[in-house]
């Protein structure tokens, strides 16, 4: 059993998603749908969720507390902290520009 991940004071939720996939302790995949939105889900049950590409959390698109549109893509947020660190630096959280590959 792998021990678990002690996450530093002041990472963000995102870098310590980056740690763990470093770490092996998940595939690409997993780590791009935590990470990566908005990603549409094939099940009929996981239709229109979307994941916050700062914190990795999924939830519908509906529940979204704010959006924002970046280089032609919709990034949907769960709180409006999110947001704004998102806008501080959105490079940090889109794969194409470097910030997550």
């Amino acid at each position: 059993m792998r021990p678990l991940v002690h996450v530093v004071h002041g990472a963000t939720p995102g870098e310590v998603l980056q740690y763990r996939y470093a770490r092996g302790e998940m595939n690409t995949q997993e780590y791009e749908r935590r990470l990566v939105g908005p990603r549409r889900h094939p099940n009929e049950e996981d239709a229109m969720k979307v994941t916050d590409p700062v914190c990795g959390m999924e939830f519908k698109e509906e529940k979204a507390v704010a959006k924002v549109e970046y280089q032609g893509t919709t990034y949907y947020f769960c709180t409006d902290a999110c947001r704004r660190q998102f806008e501080q630096e959105p490079a940090k959280y889109v794969p194409s520009e470097g910030g997550v590959s």
